[in-house]
């Protein structure tokens, strides 16, 4: 306790700071503003000591240079510049930028540099092609090539060839046989290798096409050899380019004054007929050889009659080539009519054809017309149509091997069909008095089995005739099949209008069968509510099929009618081509127009559809894609046969811009765009949304007019009487008073 009252010791006080601490910081601080200035300065040095010193020659542009343009030698030009101003990957060498393009503009000096070129065409992002730099009064020609005719893929854009063709003489001068080869052009210049693309690339490998440079009229006289003689490239070495375009021939005009090319201007020009071919010199030599050999003084030879006084001499008879006897030869036999015969009767026919060439969409025989000849199909595809009034029914689509016209040839009657190129094609036509010739030398019996598979094809085609034509007899339903190649085209959207606009004028009797797999929503997007479709009856007996599948059709108390294909995508693999043929016999025999909406996918219902239709509408968009796609289905159609007069091919405007012209989409289909529908606005989406059918709500809409446009052009096909009871349009049905008289 006593040390509570004790008073506590104090703390010691804190010594007081030494004074030299300021002095130490602030010499500490100078210290290192001293290291980092002997540091900079050292830098420096080492800095300049390390950058090059002097000029260096880099590739620089000669004029502005815009993008995506090829670069060509005569746009550059080697500038010396500081080495410390060389940008990184800078172009050294002019040779080096062969193929390359400017990826973006280059201005007039600035050196090129890698990220300025590119011979990919995927960097060239500029919505633009490039245009073929062609100078002034020539034009530019595709040319085929290959591996053995191109010289293995070695010609490359900027190089220089010479243009060698192999041509028979028979095509020039029928008294001439034999092939001659001739060097038609020389020092051609490569514009482009290889096919359409951004850029050229400056090694294209075995590419299919070189594009050159010719006046018009050089270019036509290619025009003729290409198709006419076997052409071959020959590369010229680069010390021997000439890199001045030729001169244009005297004899061949500019492109203002064009010519019309023909064998006769082709043997004018380079003088073929006056050239001898490699068989006349060997004819010419060994008919040397055997004057020297009997004629010619010396010990052993006898003395006998000169050669040309004791050899009657034969006229001269035009030789077939060994190729082309060949290729008539292997036409000949593939032939039904003629694959019993042996060899040596072929030959003897295929000496007789004669060869002609049709251009694709070419009438090759009419209906009722007199003819004399058999033809035989070479290399190509045709039609053969027999016109019903008022249809044309197509029997047969032939191609290699086939023949027609035998009826006319062998029965003496007139052509029962009309024969249309459905491709460039190459026919062997065989005339009557040259087939007897050939078989009557035999004991008659290739003849006789000639006249029965002749009178056997007449009946069959006239069969197929009749029963095309049961359809139209029986007041059957018309077909229309609606595909739209490339989704979003409009396909669905046109089905559902068509067929308002179909039931204004034939209430009731219209049927749309929705084929639009996986999704068939025609009958929600018209405002029905459907509890069936056709999948469902695959399994419905043959005796109720046809009640069943009334009773699953969705009537509009507007006119239309609907049948759905599937209500859910899994029951799409139930609709078979079987199903569908039964369904669309079922069909027929109640409506007078089935619109079946065919989608995007060609599946076997699709194609069993094709040859169910009387009308297909092809409905394609202005659209990159949508008309790549309805390119390849015209081809298709047309391979499956579709006359040309039932393809319909509808241009559908989805926006008010198109991004690709009408012109440009027939150029790419090849034929003409038959129907337009201009762009409409937002109307069928709301269309859609409501429940509606444009045609039948909005007459004066875009698509309500296009769907009465093509309801005139099917009802002009198509149309025909049903008697009395025909229902008529209901614009005229609304003008007459409810209870009025008939």
């Amino acid at each position: 306790m006593a040390a509570i009252g004790q008073t506590r010791a104090a703390f010691p006080a804190p010594a007081p700071q030494s004074k030299m601490r300021t002095p130490l910081f602030i010499f500490g601080v100078a210290l290192a503003l001293v290291a980092f200035l002997v540091m900079f300065a050292f830098g420096i040095v080492f800095v300049n000591r390390s950058l090059p010193t002097g000029t260096v020659p880099v590739v620089v542009a000669k004029a502005n240079i815009d993008a995506r343009t090829p670069i060509t030698p005569d746009m550059l030009t080697l500038s010396s510049i500081p080495a410390s101003a060389v940008p990184a990957h800078s172009y050294l060498h002019v040779a080096d930028l062969k193929g390359m393009s400017a990826v973006v503009t280059i201005y007039k000096g600035v050196p090129i540099s890698d990220n300025l070129v590119s011979s990919n065409p995927d960097q060239l992002t500029s919505g633009q092609s490039p245009y073929l730099p062609i100078p002034q009064g020539f034009v530019a020609i595709t040319l085929p090539t290959g591996e053995q005719q191109g010289v293995a893929g070695y010609i490359a854009q900027g190089d220089y060839i010479n243009v060698i063709a192999t041509l028979d003489m028979g095509q020039v001068s029928p008294s001439k046989h034999g092939t001659v080869t001739h060097t038609v052009f020389t020092n051609v210049y490569v514009l482009r290798v290889g096919p359409e693309s951004l850029v050229a690339k400056p090694a294209q490998g075995l590419t299919s096409s070189i594009t050159v440079v010719m006046s018009l009229c050089d270019a036509q006289f290619m025009a003729w050899l290409i198709p006419n003689a076997t052409l071959k490239y020959a590369l010229l070495a680069y010390k021997d380019y000439q890199p001045s375009l030729p001169k244009a021939d005297p004899a061949c005009p500019s492109t203002s004054e064009p010519v019309q090319v023909g064998a006769a201007e082709v043997d004018a020009r380079w003088h073929l007929t006056r050239a001898r071919g490699v068989r006349e010199e060997v004819d010419v030599m060994r008919a040397r050889l055997r004057g020297d050999g009997w004629q010619g003084v010396g010990p052993g030879r006898p003395a006998l009659v000169p050669f040309e006084a004791s050899t009657q001499k034969r006229p001269d008879a035009p030789r077939l080539s060994f190729h082309d006897m060949t290729s008539r030869v292997s036409a000949l036999e593939r032939a039904p009519v003629f694959y019993a015969l042996p060899e040596g009767a072929l030959r003897a026919i295929a000496k007789r054809v004669r060869r002609m060439k049709i251009p694709a969409g070419e009438t090759i025989l009419s209906q009722g017309e007199v003819g004399d000849s058999i033809f035989f199909i070479e290399r190509g595809r045709c039609r053969v149509v027999i016109e019903k009034p008022p249809s044309i029914v197509t029997v047969a689509v032939l191609s290699d091997g086939d023949f027609f016209g035998e009826a006319a040839c062998v029965l003496g009657r007139p052509q029962q069909a009309s024969v249309y190129a459905q491709t460039e094609c190459w026919l062997l036509a065989l005339d009557r008095q040259s087939l007897h010739t050939v078989m009557s030398g035999r004991d008659g019996e290739g003849m006789d089995e000639l006249r029965r598979l002749s009178e056997q094809r007449f009946n069959l085609f006239a069969d197929i005739s009749v029963q095309a034509t049961w359809g139209q007899l029986l007041h059957e339903a018309t077909v229309v099949g609606v595909y739209s190649p490339k989704g979003g085209s409009g396909g669905t959207c046109i089905s559902l209008n068509l067929v308002g606009a179909l039931s204004r004028r034939y209430p009731g009797e219209v049927l749309l069968l929705d084929l639009d797999f996986p999704y068939s929503h025609s009958a929600l997007l018209a405002g029905l509510v459907p509890s069936s479709c056709l999948a469902r009856l695959s399994s419905v007996p043959p005796e109720s099929f046809e009640d069943v599948l009334l009773s699953a059709v969705l009537w509009d108390a507007r006119g239309p009618m609907i049948l759905p294909g599937a209500l859910r995508p899994e029951e799409a693999d139930e609709v078979t081509p079987e199903l569908v043929t039964r369904a669309i016999a079922s069909l027929r025999k109640t409506f007078r127009y089935i619109v079946v909406d065919l989608g995007v996918t060609i599946t076997d219902s699709t194609l069993a559809l094709f040859d169910l239709t009387q009308h297909i509408v092809l409905v394609a968009a202005p659209e990159l894609s949508a008309v790549k796609s309805a390119a390849d289905a015209v081809d298709i159609l047309k391979q499956l046969g579709t006359p040309h007069d039932r393809l319909t091919v509808l241009l559908n405007h989805r926006s008010i811009k198109p991004a690709v012209s009408k012109s440009a989409v027939e150029r790419a289909l090849k034929r003409e765009v038959d129907l337009e529908i201009e762009f409409d606005g937002t109307r069928p989406e709301q269309a859609a949304v409501e429940g509606v059918i444009l045609s039948l709500t909005n007459p004066k809409s875009e698509m309500a007019k296009g769907a009465e446009a093509l309801t005139a052009l099917l009802d002009g096909k198509h149309a025909r009487p049903r008697g009395t009871d025909d229902s008529v349009p209901v614009h005229e049905t609304a003008e007459v008073p409810v209870g009025a008289p008939a």
